[in-house]
This record gives C-alpha cells, sequence and structure tokens, in this order.
C-alpha cells in the first residue's frame, strides 16, 4: 500500500509493502547465511541475531534473562541454546554477558563468502533493488 509521508512531496507516494518483501528477504538471506556457517537451526540464527543487535557497538554483553525477554521465548531455551552457541564458539560470556564472537575471515561449510562479506553483498543487493525502485534512500 502506497502512502505519503509528512516529508514527501503531494502526490509522491512509498510503497511500504515492496520495501517490507526486500527488506525480508535480505534478512531471510542473513538469517540462513548464518545458519548455514555457524551449524545451527533458524532458532539459534535469531538468538545470534539478537545478540549482535542488542551488544551494539560497544559490545555490551547481554543476559540470558535479557535475551529470554527480547525474544518472548522461556529462559531454559534460551540458556539450553546459549550454552550450544558458547560451545561452538559462536558466542562467548564476558563479564556483562553474553557476546557474537566476531566474524571470522573463513569461508563457510559450501565455499560461501565469509559472513561480514555476504552481508556486505546483501547490503548491496538491497540498496540496488530500493533504489532501482525508486525509494530514496537519503
Amino acid at each position: 500500500m502506497a502512502e505519503t509521508l509528512p516529508d514527501q512531496e503531494p502526490g509522491e507516494k512509498t510503497d511500504y509493502l515492496m520495501i517490507g518483501q526486500l527488506s525480508i528477504a535480505y534478512v531471510m538471506a542473513m538469517l540462513a547465511a548464518v545458519r548455514r556457517m555457524r551449524q545451527g537451526d533458524y532458532l539459534d540464527a535469531v538468538i545470534v541475531a539478537a545478540i549482535f543487535n542488542a551488544s551494539g557497538e560497544e559490545r555490551r554483553g547481554v543476559s540470558r534473562n535479557a535475551l529470554s525477554t527480547i525474544l518472548d521465548i522461556p529462559f531454559e531455551t534460551v540458556r539450553r541454546r546459549v550454552n550450544a552457541l558458547i560451545k561452538k564458539k559462536t558466542l562467548a560470556e564476558q563479564h556483562d554477558g553474553l557476546i557474537f564472537v566476531a566474524y571470522t575471515p573463513d569461508p563457510g561449510p559450501r565455499g560461501e563468502p565469509p559472513l561480514g562479506e555476504f552481508n556486505l553483498q546483501q547490503l548491496r543487493k538491497l540498496f540496488r533493488a530500493l533504489k532501482a525502485r525508486g525509494v530514496d534512500l537519503n
């Protein structure tokens, strides 16, 4: 559904459905890549993404309790999953909670580009698709 935003010219419309579809395609590609490269399932990928997002640039730790609240999943499920992800060296525990272990330059198990490189490729793909459809990214 297209609608006008306050900062748009009269008659200019934004197609939120199209933007949502392209954005979700990016999110799904990244979740699938994390799942493949870290040998987990989708819940593991969502847990990793939530920790990565919540920790911010300062790489603050995230508690298991906060993670349970953020994702609205039982604490025991979070505890079990997190412990397995720590054993896989996907997550690490620091004094203030859990963090996502830094990207490695290693390719994925199927020869995929490293996760950071894949993320950049997917972001570029998303931005090009949005621009090609006339979405102003400024």
